[in-house]
Order: structure tokens, then C-alpha cells, then sequence
């Protein structure tokens, strides 16, 4: 299910109830059913330790971790901002994996017993993210005071149910747990998409399981071939569980009208996940317009972004311009590099997301907008904001669903599916055969590629139009890199023989020749070509 449940009650409700038995009528009816079940149950209002059942897990049990912990590794790496617990419970609420993002929260989890064969079902310890989840079978937000017991209010949680690939029965829970104020409407969309990836991987498995034809060779491979943002954006490429992540929120995104704040460094694709984002949303027949903040001078981007009038400058045309934000109405408008828009244009993005109108520079009349804005940078906005670089009200404004896409270096599995796509792309274009040998593949994969995935592409893309049938695809790429971290590979049997031959012979070239039965001309060509030297 798509749509989510909250609540945030107050505490006088939580002490009404508790003290009085007092039932407000604004209260949602699933919590309030909910803390009665508690009280019938008899549980301890007050009880901040969860018990510990004897736990025999089941095979579906086993296989539900397994797939997890992939992607509850790559949201680990989110959790350095924050104090999150991601837990995984079972279709009885008891947990059968957590993984803690501090070691302040850990000591939480082991104090409260929010550990593996722990029991949080409504019977046992009142109502939480958990116990809800399953038995509305829907996403949850819950507060600190909207928890039965007393112990449970200084955290706030998230929850996804987890639902059988083909019987849609409930097998479990995805749970995101912090300090109050640590999440928000948002982390229950981080939850929802792990709850469908999830979900993905292990009918993939049961698949593999059983046999059946068509079956996918791994879970990422499954989702990204089943995804219908990748098979209506072709060039979409990976299989890594960080990027299916970041592409599994861009879909979902798709479907609504939040804004997107997408970050990652330079290369990584921020333009082609916004134009996945835009081409899959409602306003998919409407203008995408892209504007690159960081390439407008700054005396420039305010008639660039919000037109102008008549006689508003200098050299301003007679019937004036409108500007981006005007031609983005209806559809889509992307904001590329955020973090380098001054503090004035801050002010007026601010005001158009705000008041969904435009006043043109010179104008006095906002005209009203309906556009959607998705922005991007590949800077700390958090660091900016900290230090008055960037107003905070407006990067909660862009931030609506926040994607991360993950470096290339990140995800080196994707290495290889994306230089072969390069390839083709490069040969079609040039029309020359080339293929990517081995000890290619291997240097790319060793090297660190700051550039990301553009980078790749340009690196593929010089290789093929200056391919040499003379020259190894590994030989012509060191020597395309002067000067970069590039990690050689280890040298081919020539270079090998090359080596003993200069070692034996003390460096006398005229001697490795003849040991090699070649001239000296041909030794100091392969002594330059594999970096050896005498």
C-alpha cells in the first residue's frame, strides 16, 4: 500500500486515556482501537523492555533477512546524519534483524531489548510502529505519545508492512526508529521503497527457488527489469542495491507532487534521475526546463529565472522575456547545482514555492505558476546552511523526498554493465569494432573515477574512437590518464618475459634483444608501452 497513517497526539490525550479512560473524539480510530487491545492485554503502561521469546525462525523468516540486509546496508550509510535503528520484524512482531546507526543508540536498543528474538507485538508491549503496522497493514508514523507504554514516548517510529509476492499475506515489518523529531512524513517513504525492494528480492528468490522460466539472475536485476521508470527511460543502467534504491524513490516520487532534492557528486546522474522523475509523473506531457545555477553569472539569474518587464534594465527587450519558471508552467523545472544560487535568488525560489507565482523583474503583477520544482547539487547543503551560505526554510521547502544517488566507486558492480553500454553507444557512433577486454575491465574497475558515470562515458568513448588494433583497450587507457590515480594491472606474459630478460641481463639492452630474439628498437617500444623501466 501506498498511503500512510499518523497520528501525533498529544500528551494530555495519552494521560486522559491512561488516568481517565478518557476517548477524544479527534483521536484516528486505528490508535485508539489499538490502546484499548493494549489495555485488554494487559499491558504495563509503563513498561520500557520488551520481552524475549523463544524464537524458531522459519524458512521465509531466514530468506526475508537475507534479501534485507543488502539494502538496510546501503540506508546504514544515510544514518551518519542521524540516530536511526533499522529493525525487521516477522509476521508475529518479533524481530529477526536490526542494525543500530550509533553506538548511543545500540546501548537504547540493548536497554530496551530492541534486539534480534525480541517480541513487539501489541500483546506484548502495547501499541508501536510495528504492532500497527500489521494489524492496519499499512505504512505508520508514530510519535513519542502516540505509544501505549510510557516507555516507549521519547522515540518516534516508521513502518512498512512487508507483503507475500503472490499470496499478499503479511510476512513482516521494515521499522525506522530515532529520537523524536528525527523523522518525519518523508523517512515513511524511505521505509515504504526498502519494504518494496525487499518484497522484489524475495520473489525473485522463490522464483529461482522453484524454477520457473524468465527467472532473473539476482534481486537487482529482477527489480530494474520489472521497473517501469527503466523501461520507459532507456540508458537507465544498474544493478546495485544503492542505486535500485535511489531509482526506487525516484519512481515513487513520480507519482507524487513533491518537491525532489537530489544529491550526489558530479557525473552520478542527478538530470537523467529529474527526467525519470518528470517523464513518469503526471506532468509528463508538460516542459522540463533545466537550469544550471552554477553556469549563470549571478547579475543574470534573476531575469534568467524570473523574466522581465519593459525598460527593467539596460538593453531589456521592448516586449520583455519571460523567464524559466514561466516556461516550466505545467510541467516540470529543474534546478540544477542548488547550492551555487546567492542569497537573493534563494529569496525569490522561496517566495514562487511558497505563493506558486512569479513577479517578472520591473513588474509590479505576480503571474501564478504551476510548476513542479526538482532541484539538485553536489554540495553539503547541511554545511552551507550552517554557515549562512543557504537558507534552511528553503532547503526543507526543495527537500520533499530527498534522493541520494550513490558514487560511482560505490557501486563497482555497475562498472562493467555501464562501459559495455558506453561502448555501444561509442561504436554506433563512430562505427569502429572495439571490445572491452579484461585487463581493461579490471583497470576500470580499480580506478576511482571522480568524474562518475560521465566520466566512464567520455573514458569509453575516447577508447573507441582512437581504438588501435597495435594498442591493448588497458594500454591506451593509462596512457589517456596522465597523472591520475590509475592502478596498473599486473603486466601480460610479454611484459613479464620483458622483465626477467632486463633482470638477467643487468640492464644491458643490447643482451635483452638477443635474449628475446628481437632488435633493441622493439624492446625499448615494449619497455615504454608497459611503464618498465631499465
Amino acid at each position: 500500500m501506498n498511503h500512510f497513517v499518523t497520528f501525533n497526539t498529544g500528551k494530555h490525550i495519552r494521560d486522559s486515556f491512561e488516568e481517565e479512560g478518557l476517548i477524544p473524539s479527534k483521536i484516528h480510530p486505528a490508535l485508539i482501537n489499538s490502546w484499548k487491545r493494549s489495555r485488554e492485554h494487559k499491558v504495563n503502561p509503563h513498561i520500557d523492555v520488551a520481552p524475549t521469546v523463544t524464537n524458531s525462525r522459519s524458512d521465509l523468516d531466514n530468506l526475508v533477512v537475507q534479501v534485507a540486509k543488502s539494502y538496510f546496508k546501503y540506508y546504514k550509510n544515510l544514518m551518519h546524519m542521524t540516530e536511526l535503528i533499522i529493525g525487521l520484524s516477522n509476521s508475529a512482531g518479533v524481530l529477526i534483524h536490526v542494525e543500530a546507526g550509533s553506538a548511543k543508540l545500540n546501548k537504547n536498543a540493548e536497554r530496551h531489548n530492541f534486539l534480534v528474538n525480541a517480541s513487539w507485538d501489541e500483546k506484548s508491549v502495547g501499541t508501536n510502529a510495528i504492532s500497527l503496522a500489521l494489524t492496519e497493514k499499512t505504512n505508520v508514523l508514530l510519535y513519542g505519545c502516540d505509544h501505549y507504554s510510557y516507555g516507549w514516548h521519547p522515540y518516534c517510529c516508521a513502518a512498512a508492512p512487508l507483503f507475500h509476492p503472490w499470496s499478499k499475506n503479511i510476512i513482516g515489518v521494515v521499522d525506522l526508529t530515532g529520537f523524536n523529531n528525527e523523522l518525519n512524513m518523508h523517512s515513511v517513504g524511505w521505509v515504504t521503497a526498502m519494504a518494496r525492494l525487499i518484497e522484489t528480492g524475495i520473489g525473485l528468490r522463490m522464483m529461482e527457488n522453484d524454477n520457473k522460466p524468465g527467472a532473473a539472475k539476482n534481486p537487482a536485476h529482477f527489480y530494474i527489469s520489472r521497473n517501469p521508470v527503466k523501461q520507459t527511460t532507456p540508458g537507465v543502467i544498474g544493478e546495485d542495491p544503492a542505486f535500485l534504491l535511489a531509482l526506487g524513490l525516484a519512481k515513487k516520487a513520480a507519482r507524487t507532487e513533491l518537491n525532489v532534492l537530489l544529491t550526489g557528486e558530479t557525473g552520478t546522474g542527478k538530470e537523467v534521475l529529474a527526467r525519470i522523475i518528470h517523464q513518469n509523473s503526471p506532468r509528463g506531457d508538460g516542459p522540463f526546463v533545466a537550469v544550471n545555477c552554477g553556469a549563470i553569472p549571478k547579475d543574470l539569474m534573476a531575469s534568467e529565472l524570473f523574466g522581465y518587464t519593459e525598460g527593467a534594465f539596460t538593453g531589456a527587450s521592448r516586449r520583455g522575456r519571460p523567464g524559466r519558471f514561466e516556461q516550466a508552467d505545467g510541467g516540470t523545472i529543474f534546478l540544477d547545482e542548488i547550492g551555487d544560487a546567492p542569497h537573493e535568488i534563494q529569496v525569490g525560489l522561496l517566495r514562487i514555492i511558497e505563493e506558486g507565482c512569479v513577479c517578472r523583474l520591473g513588474g509590479v503583477r505576480p503571474s501564478p505558476v504551476n510548476v513542479r520544482v526538482l532541484a539538485a547539487t553536489s554540495r553539503d547543503l547541511e554545511s552551507l546552511i550552517s554557515k549562512g551560505d543557504f537558507r534552511e526554510d528553503l532547503y526543507y521547502r526543495l527537500a520533499g523526498i530527498d534522493i541520494k544517488i550513490p558514487a560511482l566507486r560505490e557501486r563497482r558492480g555497475d562498472i562493467p554493465l555501464l562501459a559495455e553500454h558506453f561502448r555501444t553507444e561509442a561504436q554506433n557512433k563512430y562505427g569502429n569494432a572495439y571490445r572491452l577486454d579484461k585487463q581493461l575491465i579490471q583497470a576500470f574497475m580499480q580506478y576511482h573515477w571522480p568524474g562518475n558515470a560521465r566520466e566512464l562515458k567520455n573514458t569509453v568513448e575516447r577508447l573507441v574512437a582512437l581504438a588501435d588494433d597495435g594498442v591493448t583497450g588497458s594500454e591506451l587507457f593509462y596512457r589517456l590518464m596522465p597523472g591520475k590515480n590509475v592502478v596498473r594491472n599486473e603486466l601480460n606474459p610479454r611484459g613479464e618475459e620483458l622483465v626477467r630478460a632486463i633482470k638477467e641481463s643487468g640492464g644491458n639492452i643490447t643482451r635483452v634483444a638477443e635474449k628475446l630474439g628481437v632488435n633493441r628498437t622493439t624492446v625499448y617500444r615494449r619497455m615504454k608501452k608497459y611503464g618498465i623501466k631499465p
